[in-house]
């Protein structure tokens, strides 16, 4: 009926445990979805398999996966406020026990044939609910698309002006450091200060790929639904789990993998080629600290500085997440690290498009490259 169609787009986005709008959705294993706090708190205190709470489906491994579409689907419904439409119990008028055939547009509700000959409708503009249903799908779409334009417009002018604000930190870093040497100090500050210089007119590219390393997975890390090439320069997403060891390092719920190679201190750039996007794939660093038995927190709070490409919208894991609108779409990102300055950031590595630049953070902890991949996702360090 109209009157379901004129509340689906809310009842999709609502979690049928807390009857909320999902926060954070998750899928489970029977493919249900619900807020990730709230099956959470539905399995605790059980051991071993663990039912769906709509379904009741046993998942053995209690696996959950980000529903980042939904997510978005969300955050859109949150800001159309939507009129309440509930009809009564089989969509028939209370007063007059005629079916609810009209939508009046004056009180947002629907009405029956008496309603709309009534004293309290008579003056309203009125139309049957399948026409009404159809042009709130029209100005649904109507608010939809500006406010995805604006979005993108918005981020994209932040992004310039986070870079152009680093930059301008560097210069003044750079013109301070002239100023306090004067050319009497010691040669090595003399040589760093000429350094920063020439550092601040090179290119983005050619500045960061004086620091490029390469970078190698450990196996040890590895989720096992990840299959890892021989050398640990390949990664690929399954949707089976090999028999490995559960070993401290290893993660066990998020499908992740860990760098070999950590950093405490200096700059370093690398860049990882996308050979599949698969469903859904995570790029980016995260501290040593970083929960690999429990779900991961994907935000600085939880130890991981990121980007996400999910069925192809793309996302910086910021709390609350950051969506990004890249002019080209990213196969080969490149990733860049200054642990002193406390900065990160990712770029489109064939175009050198900024993607993100995180906001000045306070490395204290090793920091490790981390890739997570889902099913069909292939990635190559390069």
């Amino acid at each position: 009926m109209a009157a379901a169609q004129l509340t689906g787009l809310r009842d999709e986005a609502t979690c049928s445990i807390c009857l909320e709008y999902f926060t954070d959705p998750v899928s489970t294993d029977c493919g249900h979805v619900f807020c990730r706090s709230c099956i959470t708190q539905s399995w605790e205190g059980r051991d071993g398999n663990s039912p769906c709470p709509q379904c009741r489906e046993i998942s053995p491994g209690r696996s959950l996966r980000p529903n980042r579409q939904l997510e978005n689907m969300v955050e859109m419904v949150k800001q159309l406020h939507l009129p309440p439409v509930k009809p009564p119990e089989g969509n028939l008028c209370e007063k007059h026990e005629e079916k609810l055939r009209l939508f009046c547009e004056e009180d947002q509700t629907l009405i029956c044939v008496v309603c709309d000959r009534s004293k309290e409708h008579r003056s309203h503009s009125v139309s049957p609910i399948e026409e009404a249903a159809q042009e709130y799908k029209v100005k649904l779409q109507d608010w939809l698309c500006p406010l995805r334009k604006e979005m993108g417009y918005i981020l994209e002018s932040k992004l310039r002006e986070e870079e152009q604000c680093t930059t301008m930190r560097d210069v003044r870093s750079a013109l301070d450091r002239c100023k306090k040497v004067k050319f009497q100090g010691p040669e090595s500050e003399m040589k760093k200060t000429r350094e920063e210089e020439v550092m601040i007119t090179l290119k983005p590219e050619e500045e960061m790929k004086k620091y490029k390393v390469m970078v190698t997975l450990d196996p040890d890390t590895a989720h096992p639904q990840l299959l890892l090439s021989e050398g640990g320069r390949r990664v690929r997403g399954t949707d089976t789990a090999q028999p490995l060891p559960d070993t401290p390092k290893r993660f066990t719920s998020s499908p992740c993998v860990l760098g070999g190679a950590g950093f405490t201190s200096g700059r370093h750039y690398w860049e990882v080629q996308l050979l599949q996007e698969g469903v859904g794939w995570t790029v980016g660093v995260a501290a040593e600290s970083v929960e690999r038995k429990g779900g991961v927190t994907w935000s600085p709070e939880g130890g991981v500085w990121a980007v996400e490409g999910w069925r192809g919208r793309y996302r910086a894991l910021t709390s609350p997440p950051t969506p990004l609108s890249p002019r080209e779409r990213p196969l080969k990102l490149g990733v860049y690290l200054d642990y002193e300055g406390g900065r990160l950031s990712l770029y489109n590595a064939d175009s050198m498009e900024l993607l993100y630049t995180f906001p000045r953070t306070r490395f204290t902890r090793r920091i490790f490259p981390i890739f997570s991949l889902w099913w069909g996702a292939e990635l190559r360090m390069v």
